[in-house]
């Protein structure tokens, strides 16, 4: 029975040969259009997830309140933050931290007099592959950034930067305005990795050993271990911290809250200052700030379910109006 269907189903498309294919070509319409906007939408709720750790990785920014109503917020946390919840709670695992001065780098590769400036480029600690995607294609995948003049890259920088030669153990000369100071500094290519993932909010092309800036910032050590935030010479970096008890956040961001209040008192500032934690998977529909480091607008959740509302609906219609033109070729009453 149901195969005479099918034969009474060709039998008339054969015979209205234009209708068909409008129809086939609404349907196929239909199918792509809510194809793409589901990939986008996967795309957009798998932000960050590719990350070791993704659940229970954290970051920490702060947000400002002046006594006129304005509010500020940033990305950042004082230095040492991150080794202080380290030390003084369990469950705890890696932390991590970087910098980016803005402004473009430039970055030299003196055999081939080739100079690049660019502005995505981050100076970390080594600490930043255990809490950070970053797939090494070659060279030291395990711990790429241990030496000081440790320079990673991704594929497609290397060949710009390389052109075809092999970027491992090759020299460059790096300076920034701001991170050194102007002046020129030499390092060496220890590992090229994969182009990072468009939904990541951490996806340099150049990556740095931030102990490389040692020579222009008295005490860096110092400042990002066990600073606090306080003294003449503070340091802010984008700091991380792998959590495996979610309950704790609250009684880590309460314990930051109240070292943020005797920075507040210490400092005569006249603006409350408050910590934010959130998790890595979290901060791309984060509405109270910005998080990456190269300014992208964040994401509104409810702009994802309009997208998966309109991808349904068009399936619905493309479904419907595919179904009654079969049924009236089958029973031939096609207008």
């Amino acid at each position: 029975m149901l195969l005479n269907y099918f034969l009474l189903a060709f039998r008339n498309i054969t015979k209205q040969r234009g209708f068909a294919v409008v129809n086939m070509l609404g349907l196929a319409v239909g199918l792509a259009s809510a194809l793409f906007i589901l990939l986008f939408v996967k795309d957009e709720l798998t932000f960050d997830t590719m990350h070791p750790n993704a659940a229970s990785t954290y970051r920490m920014g702060y947000s400002l309140q002046f006594p006129n109503g304005e509010k500020e917020a940033a990305p950042y946390a004082p230095a040492g933050w991150d080794n202080y919840i380290q030390a003084n709670y369990e469950g705890i695992g890696a932390i991590t931290g970087y910098d980016n001065y803005g402004m473009p780098a430039s970055i030299q590769y003196e055999p081939k007099d080739r100079i690049i400036l660019t502005e995505d480029i981050i100076w970390a600690e080594s600490s930043i592959t255990d809490v950070i995607h970053l797939p090494i294609a070659r060279g030291d995948s395990k711990t790429p950034l241990k030496g000081i003049n440790s320079f990673v890259l991704t594929e497609s920088a290397a060949r710009e930067l390389f052109g075809d030669e092999d970027p491992i153990n090759k020299s460059v000369i790096i300076s920034h305005q701001y991170a050194t100071r102007q002046n020129k500094i030499n390092l060496v290519v220890t590992a090229v990795m994969k182009d990072l993932p468009s939904n990541s909010h951490v996806n340099p092309k150049y990556i740095v050993n931030i102990l490389a800036l040692k020579q222009f910032t008295p005490e860096l050590e110092n400042l990002l271990n066990t600073s606090m935030g306080e003294g003449n010479n503070r340091y802010f970096t984008q700091s991380y911290f792998v959590c495996t008890d979610e309950k704790k956040i609250p009684i880590i961001q309460a314990d930051l809250q109240k070292r943020a209040n005797e920075m507040v008192t210490n400092n005569h500032w006249d603006f409350k200052l408050t910590p934010v934690i959130r998790k890595i998977t979290d901060i791309h529909f984060d509405k109270e700030m910005d998080w990456t480091i190269d300014h992208k607008t964040t994401a509104d959740i409810k702009y994802i379910y309009v997208f998966i509302t309109i991808a349904i609906l068009i399936l619905l219609v493309a479904g419907i109006n595919y179904n009654q033109s079969l049924h009236c070729q089958i029973r031939k009453s096609c207008p």
